[in-house]
C-alpha cells in the first residue's frame, strides 16, 4: 500500500528530506586509492585461513583431519618441551617451580569429624553473632562439636 501511495501526485509534499544533498565525497588521489587497496588486501590476508591449514587439492577429508591433528599434537609437544626448559631454568636459578604450586596437599577426609553433632544457628538466639567455634557455609551456620 505504501508503494501505491507513493505514486499519488501529492505524495511528494512530505519529502523535505530530499532537499538536503548528501555530503560530497572528499577527493582521493591515486596514491591514497592504492594505499587503501593495499590495506584492504593486507587485512584480508591476515584474517583469512593460513595456507598450511587449508585443505589441499585432492586431499581427502580424513587425510586433512589427520594432518591437522598431527600438527596440533606436534604443537602441544613443543609447548610441553618449552615448559620443561623453562622449569629447568627456574630450578637452576633456585626459583620455585610452577609444578610445585600446582600440587595441593589436602588432608584425609577421615580426619574431619563432628558433622553428626552439627547444629544450625541461622535463627533464634545467637543468630548472626560471630563465634569462632561455628563454621559458616553459605547462608547457614553449623555449630561444631556441641
Amino acid at each position: 500500500m505504501a508503494l501505491l501511495a507513493g505514486f499519488r501526485p501529492d505524495a511528494h509534499t512530505d519529502d523535505t528530506w530530499r532537499r538536503y544533498e548528501p555530503p560530497a565525497i572528499p577527493p582521493m588521489t591515486a596514491g591514497q586509492a592504492l594505499q587503501l587497496l593495499y590495506l584492504h588486501q593486507k587485512e584480508t590476508r591476515l584474517l583469512s585461513e593460513p595456507p598450511h591449514l587449508k585443505r589441499r587439492r585432492g586431499e581427502s577429508r580424513e587425510a586433512w583431519s589427520f594432518r591437522l591433528a598431527e600438527m596440533y599434537k606436534e604443537g602441544q609437544r613443543r609447548k610441553r618441551e618449552a615448559f620443561a626448559v623453562a622449569e629447568a631454568a627456574r630450578a637452576e636459578r633456585g626459583e620455585p617451580l610452577i609444578t610445585d604450586w600446582l600440587t595441593v596437599n589436602m588432608p584425609d577426609l577421615a580426619q574431619v569429624t563432628g558433622w553428626s553433632k552439627a547444629r544450625s544457628v541461622t535463627a533464634g538466639e545467637g543468630a548472626g553473632v560471630y563465634d569462632p567455634d561455628v563454621a559458616l557455609f553459605g547462608a547457614g551456620a553449623l555449630g561444631m562439636g556441641e
